[in-house]
């Protein structure tokens, strides 16, 4: 018995029970949580509903620039550039207009670039007054007669010079247009703040035939820039002027 004992106990030490073995698993198919609130889904938060008491169509940007006329003189609105408009249309009062200070010291800044830039410019004319205006044009018309005189020069009133803000340079003369000096400005007029005002194609929308001389201080460079890469004229530009017939003199 006691060998029989012995030998149970070291059998009992190196092969431990059958219950102690591992075994698979048993499936015994899903597990019902329905009756364990823990596993019930959570119900959403109640969400606060915005209340529109009222809704509207947003006003839409203008397309373009706006034109208004203010105290008898109009404008061209660009955002917030407004940009003063004289032409054959639209006049601006005799009193009105002088030298203008930023527009003069634009050109004189304009003209020294052009000096290091081994370019020659100067002014041949800038301000003119209403009875200047007035004294060349009825000594063109005593010349040439009024229907060329139209396309060459402005009747009194409707003259860019009168604001101070037009400079002719150089030459009077279209052959201007194929100089070193000619080709500088339409590079650079505009970065400070000048545009070619009266462009060759552009005589249906200006009422003025070219002239490669005539350069508008409008002061905003950007804008000035764009006016430039555009190639046309001011009117054409902004869209005063769309179609043929409406540049002229109001008879």
């Amino acid at each position: 018995m006691a060998v029989a004992a012995a030998i149970w106990f070291v059998s009992a030490a190196y092969y431990p029970s059958r219950s102690l073995e591992y075994s698979e698993p048993v499936d015994t198919g899903p597990e019902d949580y329905t009756d364990i609130a823990l596993y019930k889904p959570l119900a959403e938060p109640p969400q606060e509903q915005e209340v529109i008491e009222s809704y509207s169509e947003p006003t839409p940007e203008p397309a373009g620039p706006v034109f208004t006329i203010k105290d008898g003189i109009g404008y061209l609105e660009f955002g917030d550039v407004d940009i003063l408009v004289v032409n054959k249309v639209y006049p601006i009062p005799s009193d009105y207009g002088g030298p203008n200070e930023e527009a003069l010291m634009a050109v004189n800044e304009m003209i020294r670039a052009a000096a290091d830039d081994g370019i020659a410019l100067f002014i041949v004319s800038g301000y003119r007054s209403y009875d200047t205006q007035e004294a060349i044009y009825n000594r063109y018309v005593s010349q040439w007669g009024q229907e060329y005189t139209d396309r060459v020069s402005a009747r009194p009133g409707h003259s860019e010079h009168q604001t101070g803000l037009a400079y002719d340079l150089n030459s009077l003369e279209r052959a201007f247009a194929d100089t070193k000096e000619y080709e500088w400005l339409q590079l650079n007029c505009a970065e400070y703040g000048f545009i070619l005002r009266y462009l060759e194609d552009s005589e249906w929308a200006t009422g003025y035939s070219y002239e490669p001389w005539h350069y508008r201080y409008i002061g905003d460079k950007v804008l000035a820039r764009e006016i430039m890469e555009s190639g046309v004229s001011l009117e054409e530009f902004s869209g005063l002027i769309t179609q043929e017939g409406q540049s002229g003199y109001p008879e």
